[in-house]
């Protein structure tokens, strides 16, 4: 497959009019160039299967290189302003830097979650090694789906990163989660409601060590955030009539983690409501995620012939256990 097909790809991700060898692709454009790239190698007929298999491996490395490409911008899109990201080769080990931060704090590493050993190099400086995982999931994309023209190159490989994303929200919530006993009393609170009172005083807490503070927190928790009666703005309503919450409280942005039932049963969900993560952002960043080697994509057909792709990746979390971050803990959710 020819190089232009990869930079095409990688470019699909963002809608936007493409210039590739010299020739300008709009969104519909790139994906239709792909679309019958990929049919060269996958024609029409009733040994399209065969052809499939025959030329799986270029297929696989397209999709595999325009994760890899991909993922670290979606990382840095969700989490920038507290998760600090690197990419590794395989078999190399992630070493992140830790120092004094704003009032001179040294900052430490807890063991929570994957894990996370601080190395100390002098007294307000250290370097954080962490364990790695592997993480892999199903995506329920048919090619020939792709292939017919009823879903797009950038849906399919957005459905394999979904659930790379979903897996590293779990992860993040899992060792913020794991902190929380350990955490100042004046950096927690714990109520059976939304008190506007209590995620102020977090909010001025945790301000102390940062320029910019942000609510991190499922679209459930983010409904109950409310102002105090009295105190809530025409653009406040403005926003619960058009997504059922607001888009900001006090000085602090909320920023929303897509959640899900955990399965068909309905009776969990993927992340847990309960909590809300009040960060810090500024240049010590909080979480530290780390990814080795690249994206693996394999197949599996179906009893209906319909191809699944198994999707996996190498990624593992740290947390920078600090006074940077507070939780709110609504336990009526």
């Amino acid at each position: 497959m020819e190089r232009k097909y990869f930079d095409l790809a990688k470019q699909a991700y963002n809608r936007k009019d493409t210039v590739v060898d010299g020739t300008t692709y709009t969104s519909e454009e790139k994906n239709t160039a792909l679309r019958d790239a990929f049919k060269e190698l996958v024609p029409d007929g009733k040994n399209r299967y065969k052809s499939f298999r025959r030329n799986q491996n270029e297929i696989f490395e397209l999709i595999e290189e325009t994760v890899d490409d991909i993922m670290p911008k979606r990382v840095d899109d969700a989490y920038g302003g507290f998760v600090e990201y690197q990419g590794l080769a395989q078999g190399q080990k992630p070493k992140f830097k830790t120092k004094k931060g704003k009032r001179g704090l040294l900052n430490f590493i807890t063991k929570l979650g994957l894990g996370g050993v601080i190395e100390r190099t002098r007294l307000d400086v250290g370097y954080i090694t962490m364990n790695m995982e592997a993480y892999g999931g199903a995506v329920y994309v048919e090619f020939e789906r792709f292939l017919d023209g009823v879903v797009d190159f950038t849906d399919m490989t957005n459905a394999i990163i979904d659930g790379i994303m979903e897996k590293i929200n779990i992860q993040i919530q899992t060792v913020l989660k794991a902190s929380y006993s350990g955490l100042a009393t004046t950096m927690k609170v714990t109520a059976n409601a939304f008190i506007a009172a209590d995620m102020t005083q977090l909010i001025t807490n945790v301000s102390s060590y940062g320029d910019k503070v942000v609510i991190f927190c499922t679209p459930t928790f983010a409904g109950t955030i409310m102002e105090a009666e009295g105190f809530i703005s025409e653009t406040d309503k403005d926003a619960l009539r058009e997504y059922g919450r607001v888009g900001k409280f006090r000085s602090a942005d909320i920023i929303v983690l897509p959640n899900a039932f955990a399965d068909e049963t309905n009776a969990s969900k993927v992340l847990d409501d309960e909590y809300a993560f009040i960060i810090a952002t500024n240049e010590q960043k909080i979480v530290k995620c780390a990814f080795e080697g690249e994206t693996i994509v394999k197949e599996t057909e179906n009893s209906d012939d319909s191809l699944e792709f198994k999707v996996y990746r190498k990624f593992g979390l740290a947390i920078v256990h600090s006074n940077y971050y507070g939780v709110y803990r609504n336990t009526s959710l």
